[in-house]
């Protein structure tokens, strides 16, 4: 079967998305599905975390979404023998979905956890927990879309499997801080600021973040003078 995902990173997105559509393509694979993620050049390549995963990847175009007609129009260009399709984007909706649909007649899923917008999908999936995933997307989605809604069906990495399990300490010993993979408005350092400062914690700090961090050279010193 091939399978399209469609899902965007940048320095203000972040990587969540792509990140865990990632973890969605490995495990289609695994099953023997043929997978293409389709993603718009803005101001980071993707090209090579795509590739590390194993994943075949495909550019539709440079810049952030303009318009969700066109963004469509050069998502189906790009994978014309989609015959399912996932969209794991906030700027796209109900008019993305409902052309996407027309002119492939595949399957789609939407991954989304904002519900913020008309979603015309078959599946939803939305792994954040809520008391009432069905009142949280009423209105938004219809009645024969299939809510997967939980930590349940949160798409991890495949290393997260075989990890170490936490354990919880009743002392604090160490912390780890991480924003998201770009962490544009540097909230790692307010963190790293505010623990040592304002809480006066002494144990071991440890920021992760990537090299699409904006402000990796300014963590980096902040993280080489912290004693």
């Amino acid at each position: 079967m091939n399978i399209a995902i469609r899902a965007d990173a940048s320095a203000a997105i972040g990587l969540g998305h792509l990140k865990r559509c990632l973890s969605l393509a490995q495990a289609l694979r695994a099953q023997g599905a043929a997978v293409t993620l389709a993603w718009r050049e803005i101001d980071l390549d993707c090209a090579p975390l795509i590739e590390a995963a194993g994943v075949s990847s495909v550019r539709i175009a440079a810049g952030r979404v303009s318009g969700e007609l066109i963004d469509v129009r050069d998502f189906l260009a790009a994978v014309p023998a989609a015959e399912r399709i996932v969209v794991d984007h906030y700027a796209l909706g109900e008019r993305w979905h409902r052309v996407a649909r027309g002119h492939s007649d595949a399957k789609l899923a939407a991954i989304d956890d904002i519900a913020d917008r008309e979603l015309a999908v078959d599946w939803l999936i939305d792994p954040n927990f809520s008391a009432d995933p069905a009142a949280k997307f009423a209105g938004l989605i219809g009645p024969d879309t299939q809510l997967l809604a939980g930590p349940h069906y949160a798409l991890l990495a495949p290393a997260y499997a075989a990890a170490p399990r936490c354990v919880v300490h009743e002392a604090v010993r160490s912390i780890g801080i991480f924003m998201g993979g770009t962490d544009a408005a540097n909230a790692s350092l307010l963190a790293l600021r505010a623990l040592r400062g304002r809480l006066g914690f002494r144990g071991a700090i440890e920021i992760a973040t990537t090299s699409g961090n904006p402000n990796l050279a300014a963590l980096r010193e902040a993280a080489a003078c912290d004693t």
